[in-house]
C-alpha cells in the first residue's frame, strides 16, 4: 500500500514548535504515513524546522518546493490561521485540518471557528481547555519527544546538594504570573536555600538544557498546563500550574479525574512552592504523576496514531 503524505503548514512562526513536532511524531509513529512541515518564518525561540519559506520570497526555489509538497499531500494541516492555506493553488481540493494551540483561538474564538468553516476544514484543538472556546472542534493533543527530554535530563541533572533550583521561563510575564512568582520566591528565599532562575529570551534548546538542571518548574497559574510544564514532566521534574476557568476545570476533572500538578493560584504560589521545597518525597510524587500523564497523553507513540486515524477518516 502506498505511503500517505501529510503536509503541516504554518503561515507564521511555528508557535511552540508544535507543527514540526507533529511531523516528527508522524514520521516515527504514524503507520503508513510520512509528513513534511513548512513554516513561513522563525522566531527567537528557534524551534526545529523542516522547511522554512520566508514570506519575502528570498529563495525562489522554496515556493516551488512548497507547492510541490502541497500537491503531493493527501491531507494538509494548517496551524492556527485558516486563511493562510490560500497561498497554495487548488487548496480547495485537499482535505484540510486546522489545529489550534491557544492564543490565536483565545483572542477571537467565534471568528476563528467561522474561518475554519469557511474553508471546509476539520477543526482540532491541541489542549482540552480549548474545547470550551471551540465546541465543534475535536481534540488532538500536541506531542513531546520523550526520548529527547529524558536524555537531556540525564545529561544536565545536577548532583544532589542542599540547594533547590526553581526554574521559570515566561514568554509573557502577565499571562505567566511572573511578578507574583518573584514576590513569593523572595519571601521563601529568606527561609530556605533556593536558587531562583527566571530565564527569558533564550532559544528553546538552551532553555531545555537549563530546565533539565532544575528541581522545580513554575509554569503559570491561569490557563492550565502547556508545553513548558509537559517538558518538565517528561524530565521527571514537578511543575506548578493552575487553571482558572470553571468550565475548563470541570472538563479536565471529568476526563482525567484529577490534575497532574499541585493545583495553584496566584495567591497560593508561595504555599505550593514551599511544599515542594521542604519535601523531596513531594517532588518525586508530583514528578512521577506528571511523567505518567505525559507518557499516556502526549508521547509521540500515543498522538501520532490518533492523528493518522483522523486523517484516514477524512480520506
Amino acid at each position: 500500500m502506498a505511503v500517505r503524505q501529510l503536509l503541516v503548514y504554518c503561515g507564521g512562526a511555528d508557535s511552540a514548535g508544535t507543527g514540526y513536532a507533529l511531523k516528527h511524531a508522524i514520521d516515527g509513529y504514524g503507520p503508513g504515513w510520512e509528513a513534511r512541515a513548512i513554516r513561513r518564518k522563525n522566531s527567537w525561540l528557534d524551534y526545529p524546522a523542516d522547511v522554512t519559506w520566508p514570506k519575502g520570497g528570498m529563495d525562489l526555489k522554496t515556493p516551488k518546493l512548497a507547492q510541490r509538497l502541497f500537491d503531493e499531500s493527501d491531507v494538509v494541516q494548517i496551524m492556527q490561521v485558516p486563511k493562510t492555506v490560500r497561498v497554495f493553488r487548488n487548496w480547495k481540493r485537499k482535505p484540510l485540518v486546522v489545529a489550534q494551540i491557544g492564543t490565536y483561538l483565545r483572542n477571537n474564538p467565534a471568528k476563528v471557528c467561522r474561518d475554519v468553516r469557511s474553508i471546509g476544514a476539520t477543526h482540532v484543538v491541541n489542549s482540552l481547555e480549548l474545547l470550551n472556546l471551540a465546541p465543534d472542534a475535536e481534540l488532538l493533543l500536541w506531542t513531546v519527544d520523550l526520548d529527547l527530554l529524558v536524555r537531556l535530563r540525564e545529561e544536565h541533572r545536577r548532583p544532589p546538594d542542599d540547594r533547590i533550583v526553581i526554574y521559570h521561563s515566561p514568554t509573557n510575564r502577565a499571562i505567566k504570573s511572573t511578578e507574583a512568582f518573584i514576590a513569593a520566591t523572595k519571601r521563601l528565599a529568606k527561609r530556605y536555600p533556593i536558587d531562583v532562575q527566571v530565564v527569558e529570551g533564550v532559544p528553546w534548546m538552551e532553555n531545555l538544557r537549563r530546565k533539565a538542571a532544575a528541581d522545580i518548574v513554575f509554569d503559570e497559574v491561569k490557563l492550565g498546563y502547556g508545553l513548558n510544564s509537559a517538558e518538565a514532566w517528561a524530565m521527571k521534574i514537578p511543575a506548578l500550574v493552575g487553571l482558572v476557568d470553571p468550565g475548563a476545570r470541570e472538563m479536565f476533572m471529568d476526563r482525567y479525574g484529577g490534575f497532574p500538578y499541585p493545583d495553584t493560584t496566584e495567591e497560593t504560589i508561595e504555599e505550593r512552592l514551599e511544599e515542594l521545597i521542604v519535601s523531596e518525597e513531594a517532588r518525586e510524587h508530583w514528578a512521577d504523576i506528571g511523567y505518567r500523564f505525559v507518557q499516556e497523553n502526549h508521547a509521540e507513540s500515543v498522538v501520532a496514531p490518533q492523528a493518522v486515524a483522523l486523517y484516514e477518516r477524512l480520506l
